[in-house]
């Protein structure tokens, strides 16, 4: 005795079926981003051993070009200072020089103002 209607039977075996479909279409799809995601992983691990390979001596030359540059450089802070130094003789004593100057002008400057001031006044009086 079958207790199951015909209807009932027809729905479950379809179900049955389908179900059975799309795990085999699921599974094909899974299988086929486990593969691509395999390449993926392959790709990169070599794109990451080209770049290792190819950066070190990027990086070794880099480094030598950073100590060559700093060695220029200091060599050139060395020769600024002293151009600093030479310069700082040369105007020290020219200062010196030109205060004294500049007194030695002022004094000259007054004498001469005073000289005029007393001529003027002398001939005023006449």
């Amino acid at each position: 005795m079958n207790t199951i209607p015909h209807n009932l039977e027809f729905a479950l075996t379809f179900w049955v079926y389908t179900t059975i479909i799309i795990s085999i279409i699921i599974a094909v799809f899974l299988i086929k981003f486990l593969v691509e995601a395999s390449n993926l992983t392959k790709s990169l691990n070599e794109i990451s051993t080209i770049i290792k390979h190819e950066l070190e001596p990027v990086l070794i030359d880099l480094r030598t070009l950073i100590e060559s540059v700093s060695s220029v450089v200091s060599s050139a802070d060395k020769q600024v200072s002293k151009f600093s130094e030479i310069v700082k003789s040369i105007v020290n004593p020219s200062s010196i020089f030109v205060n004294k100057a500049k007194d030695a002008t002022k004094g000259l400057l007054r004498g001469v103002i005073t000289g005029l001031r007393v001529f003027l006044k002398s001939n005023r009086r006449k």
